[in-house]
C-alpha cells in the first residue's frame, strides 16, 4: 500500500511539474510575442523602443533565443534584431550576430530581387506587354526603408492572352532558367536565382473569394506615378481593389493555418499611405464574403502597430485578439498543427478531414493538375495518379505521414476553438 501511495504521489508531483513547466513556457511565449510586436512597431514608427524594468527582466539569453525563433518564423528577425540593438538591450554576442546576419541577408535579398525586378519590367516595357506588379514589389515602397519588407519571390500578373508572349520575352532575353506551370501562374527562376511567379490569374480556387479576384482587370489602371517614360506598360490595381486582393490572399493563407504578422504590417502602412474609398472597398469585400475578415484584419493591424489612440480603440476586440494568437503561432504561412486544426474545422472532424485528404476535392486536384480545367472528365485518372504519387514518392510519403500525425494530435478543444474563430470571421 505504501509503495502504491508513493507511486501515486510521485505521479501527482510529476504531473504538477509538467503542468508548471507548460505554464511557464506559455508565459514566456506570450511575453516574447508582446516584445516582438513592440519591436516591430518601433521599426515602423522610427522610434527607439522603451521597455520598463519589468519588461527588461525578460531579456535573458534563453528568452532572447525564444524571441529570435519567433521573429524568424515570421521572416522578421532582421527588423526585431535592429530594434532590439537600437534599444540598448544587452544581447549575448552569439545571438546578436544571428540577428545581424538576418539583417544583412534581408538587404542582400532586397538588392538581388530589386535588380531582377528592374530587368523584368524593362523587358516587358520594351516588348509592350502589359503587367501588374503584385504584393511585395508594390508594398515595400511604403515601408520606411524598402529593404525592411522581405519576400520570398517576385509576383507579376499579365493578361492570359499575353502569357505565352510574356514567357517568350523572358526566355529570349535569358532572364529565366526554368519554367513550370502551376494552377494560376508559371513558376520560374531567374538567372540570379530569384523565384518569379508569373500570374495569369489571381484565383485561389475558393468560390466565394474568387468572386473578387476574378474581376482584377476591371480594376487595373496605368501606373502613372512610376511612369518614367511614355512607353511603360506597367499597370496597377485601384487602391480599393489592392486592399481587397491583399485581404483575399490573407484569407487564403489564414485558412491554410496562418498568414503571418507581416500581413498586418503591410495593411497598417498601406491604409495610412493610400487614399481609398471605404464604401467601395466594402462592396468588393462583400462580393467575396470577406467584409468581416477584412474589418478584423484592419482592427488587428491597429491593435499591433497603431498609434496609442488607435491601439486603445482596437483593444477589447475579442475576435481580433483571438486572431492575433492564431497568427502569431502560425509563422509566415501557417504551422502544420494549425493547418490540421483548420482542415478539421472545415471538414467537420478528424475522420472527414482524413477522407478529404484521401479523396481530394475537385478544386484541389485542379491546383495539382491544371489540365483538369480544360478536361474535367480526366478527374478519376488524376485522382488515381495522385494516390500513386502519395504511395510511391518518398518525400510525399513523409509529408502525408506528418500530416496524419498532426491530424491525430488535434484535440477537440483546439478544433472547436479554431472552428469558432473561423465562424466569427465569416470564413
Amino acid at each position: 500500500m505504501a509503495d502504491g501511495g508513493q507511486n501515486a504521489d510521485g505521479r501527482k508531483n510529476t504531473e504538477n511539474k509538467d503542468t508548471e513547466s507548460v505554464s511557464e513556457k506559455n508565459k514566456t511565449a506570450e511575453k516574447a510575442e508582446k516584445i516582438l510586436i513592440a519591436l516591430l512597431r518601433s521599426e515602423l514608427s522610427g522610434e527607439i523602443p522603451v521597455f520598463t524594468e519589468e519588461e527588461r527582466v525578460f531579456f535573458t539569453p534563453q528568452n532572447l533565443i525564444t524571441l529570435y525563433r519567433l521573429a524568424d518564423a515570421h521572416d522578421l528577425a532582421h527588423l526585431a534584431g535592429e530594434a532590439l540593438l537600437n534599444a540598448g538591450i544587452t544581447v549575448p554576442e552569439k545571438i546578436a550576430d544571428a540577428f545581424r546576419r538576418k539583417l544583412a541577408l534581408a538587404c542582400y535579398r532586397y538588392e538581388r530581387m530589386n535588380y531582377d525586378i528592374g530587368r523584368i519590367y524593362a523587358a516587358f516595357d520594351a516588348e509592350k506587354v502589359d503587367y501588374v506588379p503584385l504584393k511585395g514589389a508594390v508594398i515595400r515602397r511604403y515601408y520606411p526603408d524598402p529593404a525592411m519588407r522581405t519576400s520570398c519571390d517576385v509576383d507579376i500578373l499579365v493578361r492570359e492572352k499575353d502569357l505565352k508572349r510574356a514567357i517568350s520575352v523572358l526566355q529570349e532575353k535569358s532572364l529565366v532558367t526554368s519554367c513550370k506551370k502551376a494552377y494560376h501562374d508559371y513558376m520560374m527562376t531567374t538567372d540570379q536565382g530569384v523565384t518569379l511567379e508569373l500570374h495569369f490569374s489571381l484565383s485561389e480556387l475558393h468560390k466565394k473569394h474568387d468572386r473578387v479576384t476574378e474581376k482584377v482587370w476591371d480594376y487595373v489602371i496605368p501606373e502613372e506615378e512610376e511612369k518614367e517614360s511614355a512607353s511603360t506598360c506597367r499597370m496597377k490595381m485601384t487602391n480599393e481593389f489592392f486592399f481587397a486582393y491583399l485581404i483575399s490572399h490573407a484569407a487564403y493563407h489564414f485558412l491554410g493555418g496562418g498568414c503571418g504578422v507581416r500581413t498586418f504590417m503591410d495593411l497598417y502602412l498601406l491604409k495610412n499611405a493610400l487614399p481609398f474609398d471605404r464604401e467601395k472597398l466594402k462592396e468588393l469585400l462583400r462580393l467575396g464574403d470577406l467584409e468581416k475578415f477584412g474589418n478584423e484584419c484592419f482592427s488587428l493591424a491597429d491593435l499591433w502597430f497603431g498609434t496609442e489612440n488607435e491601439r486603445a480603440e482596437a483593444e477589447g476586440d475579442e475576435i481580433a485578439e483571438e486572431m492575433a494568437k492564431f497568427v502569431l503561432c502560425g509563422g509566415v504561412y501557417g504551422s502544420a498543427s494549425q493547418s490540421a486544426s483548420m482542415k478539421q474545422a472545415q471538414a467537420g472532424g478528424k475522420t472527414r478531414a482524413i477522407m478529404r485528404r484521401i479523396w481530394a476535392p475537385k478544386e484541389e486536384l485542379k491546383m495539382a493538375f491544371p489540365v483538369l480545367e480544360k478536361h474535367p472528365w480526366l478527374l478519376p485518372f488524376f485522382q488515381f495518379r495522385r494516390w500513386c504519387r502519395l504511395l510511391f514518392g518518398r518525400k510525399r510519403q513523409k509529408r502525408v505521414m506528418s500530416e496524419l500525425k498532426e491530424n491525430l494530435a488535434v484535440d477537440n478543444e483546439t478544433r472547436e476553438k479554431t472552428k469558432r474563430l473561423k465562424s466569427d470571421l465569416h470564413l
